[in-house]
């Protein structure tokens, strides 16, 4: 059997198993670049063999942590899907090690850096609700570019992500702000597309495209940061934590499984507060002593 046969069959387990896909598209790919790159048959792949892999490829292409880690796990998920599916007998990827995962706090924009940034955007609506679509909802950037003008609700300042991370349905709300530009952006579009952001052509705007245009707008905006779609997204949830929304609802807002990852933004919070120490109004006092 070949790698293709192979891959094909562990694809119909993961779908069976609910994996989404996005996650069945990535572990394909995942899998492609292992079987190139290694070039023995499915059979005779070994476990020294993939761990010579991610060592090379994590070099080659200077990887982080966190890739490689997504990378043990899809080859974990093919070859344990083919010993399920009797195609294999020996599984050599069971034992390989996860990468430690480094825990750096998420890159957020001050609430100065965000105004200016959707202020140099206003000239052209699309672009402009876009991003006040990304800050307001916290919507991750696929679910932004797939989500349709038939799941709002402007009226009730919500609207559906459908099919989200994990495959999961979830209601997002929009600020008054946020609904107010889109209304007024919808009344005025030519384009014809079920999309809420269409291309010029009423199709998916690409990512590539949309991180390209965001890059052009914090240069603009002269931020100095490295502005991306997923810094909105940890903008909205730093903001919402530092106006005292519970720490659940934002959990359940960003569409995360575990309130371990929400409470990343905790310590982002909290090492805002730690910088005030400096200037601290008790500093500037003399001692009397």
């Amino acid at each position: 059997m070949d790698f293709n046969e192979a891959i094909d069959i562990a694809e119909s387990a993961w779908e069976l198993m609910g994996y989404s896909k996005r996650t069945r598209r990535r572990y394909r790919l995942q899998i492609k670049v292992m079987a190139r790159k290694v070039g023995k048959p499915l059979k005779s792949i070994t476990p020294s063999d993939l761990k010579r892999f991610l060592l090379a490829n994590k070099r080659e292409k200077s990887l982080t942590n966190a890739t490689v880690y997504s990378q043990v796990n899809a080859l974990r998920a093919f070859f344990k899907a083919l010993i399920e599916n009797g195609v294999i007998e020996d599984n050599p990827a069971s034992h390989l090690p996860l990468p430690k995962r480094s825990k750096k706090l998420p890159t957020y924009l001050t609430t100065e850096e965000l105004q200016a940034l959707l202020e140099v955007s206003e000239a052209k609506s699309r672009n402009h609700c876009l991003l006040e679509f990304i800050y307001s909802t916290g919507a991750r950037i696929s679910e932004a570019l797939d989500m349709k003008t038939v799941a709002l609700d402007l009226n009730k300042n919500t609207a559906l992500v459908k099919s989200g991370k994990g495959d999961k349905d979830r209601l997002i709300i929009l600020s008054k702000h946020a609904s107010r530009d889109i209304k007024e952006y919808l009344r005025k579009r030519t384009t014809l597309s079920d999309y809420l952001f269409p291309s010029r052509s009423g199709g998916r705007l690409s990512t590539r495209y949309v991180q390209k245009m965001i890059k052009d707008y914090a240069h603009k905006a002269k931020i100095k940061k490295r502005v991306t779609p997923h810094v909105l997204r940890h903008t909205f949830a730093t903001h919402m934590l530092e106006n005292n929304v519970d720490i659940r609802a934002i959990q359940e807002l960003l569409g995360h499984n575990s309130l371990a990852t929400t409470q990343i933004y905790t310590h982002v919070t909290t090492e805002r507060l730690r910088r005030l120490i400096d200037i601290h109004p008790r500093e500037t006092l003399v001692d009397s002593a």
